[in-house]
């Protein structure tokens, strides 16, 4: 239930921004060049806490997920490649993220339309919690990545310590099975290809 996964749910309604937020101490991070670099590489996607009922039920289909954030500073964009386990497969797929430096929020664009999530500021910098929705009741929602498969307590409090303020109970966060990821052959062939490419690249420039 990575980026893609997440950044669906925006395709439901415009952020509702007349109402008063629900988690008033819930703050974006301010993105610069550190905070770029610190989010970027592999993340693991622990659990989640979503508002609305049908991208709920849709979000329990994914067994396991994790994700590359791969940063180009010049455009301000990340590069997502997202590996998804829905049922015995695995799904693949890459989209492109653009930073928005002043506000913390990355955003995508999905079916022609700019969808917009806010990265929390966070004490762990490995934990990246990404949510959407913070002023409506209906459609706040919430995911929690960290840099391993197994996140700490102190990420997990970290996490429910948001979830609750943005109104969720904890019996209603939704987390991965990691033991039934079918994902590590295809990241492996994957991974294989880049280093395969690098190395013809080197060559070609000392040849040059």
């Amino acid at each position: 239930m990575g980026l893609h996964w997440a950044f669906i749910i925006l395709s439901f309604a415009p952020l509702l921004m007349a109402q008063q937020p629900i988690c008033a101490s819930l703050t974006a991070t301010i993105f610069n060049d550190t905070i770029i670099d610190q989010l970027s590489g592999k993340w693991y996607f622990i659990g989640s806490a979503i508002g609305y009922l049908p991208y709920k039920e849709e979000t329990q289909i994914i067994n396991s997920s994790f994700f590359y954030l791969i940063p180009n500073k010049t455009e301000d964009i990340y590069q997502g490649n997202e590996y998804n386990t829905i049922g015995d497969k695995c799904m693949y797929q890459e989209a492109n993220l653009t930073i928005k430096r002043a506000n913390g929020t990355l955003l995508k664009n999905e079916s022609n339309q700019l969808h917009t999530g806010y990265v929390a500021r966070t004490q762990d910098p490995n934990t990246f919690i990404l949510y959407f929705f913070p002023m409506d009741r209906n459609l706040r929602s919430v995911f929690f990545s960290a840099r391993t498969p197994e996140a700490s307590e102190e990420q997990l409090k970290e996490f429910q310590e948001i979830a609750k303020c943005l109104g969720f109970q904890e019996e209603e966060i939704i987390y991965v099975d990691w033991s039934k990821d079918m994902c590590k052959e295809l990241e492996k062939e994957h991974n294989q290809k880049k280093k395969k490419e690098t190395k013809d690249v080197d060559k070609e420039k000392e040849l040059s």
